[in-house]
């Protein structure tokens, strides 16, 4: 499943800092995901399904399994509201590699 948000106060407050939680630039491209779940990972390359591709490189309280949430830019909340909440493909097309 995926919805979508922007960096706007609307979707992110209190963190609308205009930053992912690993400290990227928020903006169209990010991804955040369930870091704890275990599917994605912070580094992820993925493509998804009707957005393109994205780095998972956020997360949030609402973000829970196997769900996503994907970022259009400040300004395109209209964009992310149009989005809704869909189900979509997701493939990793690269990951960092893991410790060992």
């Amino acid at each position: 499943m995926a919805t979508a948000y922007t960096p706007h106060e609307r979707s992110c407050w209190p963190y609308a800092d205009g930053f992912t939680s690993t400290n990227y630039k928020a903006g169209y491209k990010s991804i955040a995901i369930d870091p704890e779940y275990g599917t994605f990972h912070y580094g992820d390359v993925l493509y998804v399904e009707g957005y393109g591709i994205g780095l998972a490189n956020d997360c949030g309280s609402a973000i829970k399994g196997n769900r996503i949430d994907v970022c259009f830019n400040l300004g395109d909340e209209q964009r992310a509201l149009n989005w809704g909440k869909k189900k979509v493909r997701v493939w990793i097309l690269n990951r960092l590699a893991e410790d060992k």
